[in-house]
């Protein structure tokens, strides 16, 4: 991938970060959320996280600045966070299954 190519699905991630950021706590909180749908949700999030573990580290191998890296290393904490936050709503669920 080139320069541009990385930069670009950066800014795509960030911009889904954002989005998850305001969807996702919304979504938990929606007592019509299924358990099914929590755990979709928090392994669509693990991946996401472990996504970004990935690009931080092809930006850091290919020389990008280190605020770009730091950037990316924040994103993947982010849908970690979020992670987090679908695995505590699933553990909720799955006791009322």
């Amino acid at each position: 991938m080139t320069m541009t190519d990385w930069m670009a699905t950066f800014r795509d991630q960030r911009a889904l970060a954002e989005q998850m950021s305001a969807d996702i706590p919304r979504t938990l909180a929606d007592p019509a959320l299924s358990f099914d749908l929590a755990a979709k949700l928090y392994r669509a999030l693990e991946d996401q996280a472990e996504f970004m573990k990935l690009l931080a580290q092809k930006l850091e191998q290919n020389g990008f600045d280190f605020d770009i890296v730091s950037a990316a290393e924040r994103l993947e904490e982010r849908f970690s966070d979020l992670a987090a936050d679908a695995a505590e709503k699933t553990r909720e669920l799955s006791g009322r299954r």
